[in-house]
């Protein structure tokens, strides 16, 4: 299992390696493993976002779907599924001796607003955040960015596919594409899209006409 790194996890990523803190990433414990809940949809095994193992301490990076309803197509948990989601995360490592439990609002791929979340964080108390270079954050989940998209874009996807996926507006997807092809990263051209548009809708259709 690996889930699409969001931004706001790479920008932290990248800042705890400045610093030089190790950490796993999707760190699943023995008592995560396999819960089961009252609600079917909270049911399965517990992964936390970052986990610093010196300081037994967890790092929640949540993004916009932790704080608005969001739909993309796909079957996702509601709003407050997600919540009660996050309520149970918590309570399981406080049942379990974890000392420190920080969220970070991550609800915006904007490098004023995590920065702001962290400093406003208990890891302001924990790390020395003046040595961070927050423009190396910022270029370091940007371009990680520009390579998933380029990736997806390789696979044949189609841009509003792609979106989905990313959850990210049109615009912003264009513009990671046309980084990723001057790159190298990939081939994009709006001829292209327009093609893989096109086959998309008839195929959307013809799947509406045979249900």
């Amino acid at each position: 299992h690996r889930k699409n790194v969001s931004f706001g996890e790479r920008f932290l990523h990248n800042m705890l390696n400045q610093l030089g803190v190790e950490y796993d990433t999707e760190h699943v414990f023995d008592w995560s493993t396999n819960i089961i809940n009252e609600n079917e949809n909270l049911n399965g095994t517990k992964r936390y976002d970052i986990y610093v193992n010196n300081l037994n301490m967890i790092i929640e990076i949540h993004g916009i779907q932790h704080y608005e309803e969001r739909f993309y197509g796909f079957v996702f948990r509601t709003l407050e599924e997600e919540q009660s989601n996050d309520e149970l995360k918590q309570r399981l490592a406080s049942q379990n001796g974890i000392q420190k439990y920080i969220v970070l609002d991550c609800r915006k791929s904007d490098m004023d607003w995590i920065k702001n979340s962290i400093l406003h964080s208990k890891l302001s108390e924990i790390y020395d955040l003046s040595k961070v270079d927050w423009a190396e954050c910022l270029d370091y989940a940007k371009s990680e960015r520009v390579q998933e998209i380029a990736d997806l874009w390789n696979d044949k996807l189609s841009l509003g596919e792609i979106c989905e996926i990313v959850h990210l507006s049109r615009t912003n997807v264009r513009k990671h594409l046309l980084s990723g092809k001057q790159l190298g990263l990939c081939d994009y051209s709006v001829e292209e899209s327009r093609l893989r548009g096109a086959k998309l809708n008839k195929k959307r259709k013809e799947e509406l006409v045979t249900v």
